[in-house]
């Protein structure tokens, strides 16, 4: 069984990741938060693997329905939410300051707080838009909900979030990370946050406490929905457009990018070269 998660920013997925890394195998587990990090360490991203039949973990920021259907086997799909004040607040700050280490130029949070709305809305459906359908943003979301088998909830992560460690059959030491460290001191900037729309949010959050107060499982409606949308091909084109857009961002923002077209570059050169020599062989071969 593969567990697949979206990384909802804010929400302690990075407590969940950097647990479950200390404890999975190399190629048991599949992460798309930190992109950087897979180029650093030599991980391939989800498109390059050579065998997804490994994989216990899926987990990550950029995840895609369509990477469901190439997943073999069964698939459990869960993720986590914040009360959605403290989230945005902590996303702000927490962007805020990457941008300083970065070096990258300030930008006003107060238009950031004016322009942006209902983020954890927009991630769940952005990520999942076919299981999402349609209607309000916050109907949208709760419908991908309705296909988790697990919901964990940051303001009680070690009960919430369990079961997820439990089923990779791990114990994992109780460590937060990427908590606390972003918060409101030593910034340039006086924020006024009671213009933050966070409308449909907050009604996908407190539904959601509702809903997934316990475990529960899926309904058999929203399993079959699911298993009938894995059985189709995946749609390539919409993937990539997705997955790749995010990539180029992490990799141009982090001073990357022209590094990893170097490495690419490279690696088709070498696959060119491997496949005309086979070529060459079989030939010879009569194959």
């Amino acid at each position: 069984m593969v567990l697949f998660g979206l990384h909802v920013p804010k929400c302690a997925g990075t407590t969940l990741l950097l647990r479950a890394m200390r404890h999975l195998r190399f190629n048991e587990i599949y992460q798309c938060t930190n992109i950087m990090r897979n180029f650093r360490e030599n991980r391939p991203e989800f498109p390059h693997l050579a065998d997804y039949s490994t994989l216990r973990l899926v987990f990550g920021h950029f995840v895609h329905e369509e990477m469901l259907r190439v997943l073999t086997g069964p698939v459990q799909i869960f993720m986590g939410l914040r009360e959605p004040h403290a989230r945005f607040r902590s996303q702000l700050f927490f962007m805020a300051r990457l941008r300083k280490q970065q070096g990258l130029p300030a930008v006003s949070m107060q238009e950031e707080v004016d322009h942006k709305d209902n983020g954890m809305c927009r991630a769940i459906v952005t990520r999942f838009p076919a299981l999402a359908g349609e209607g309000t943003l916050a109907e949208r979301a709760l419908k991908v909900l309705d296909h988790c088998w697990c919901v964990y909830f940051s303001e009680r992560f070690e009960e919430s979030a369990a079961p997820i460690f439990q089923a990779l059959d791990i114990t994992p030491i109780d460590r937060n990370w990427n908590v606390g460290e972003y918060d409101e001191t030593g910034l340039d900037e006086d924020v006024d946050f009671s213009a933050a729309r966070l409308d449909q949010d907050l009604i996908l959050y407190e539904t959601a406490l509702q809903r997934f107060a316990v475990q529960r499982p899926v309904s058999p409606e929203c399993a079959e929905r699911l298993a009938t949308f894995r059985a189709e091909p995946p749609n390539q084109a919409k993937f990539h457009k997705s997955f790749y857009r995010a990539t180029f961002q992490q990799f141009q923002t982090n001073g990357a990018l022209a590094d990893v077209i170097a490495h690419r570059k490279r690696v088709i050169a070498e696959m060119q070269a491997e496949l005309l020599h086979y070529a060459e062989r079989l030939k010879a071969h009569g194959g």
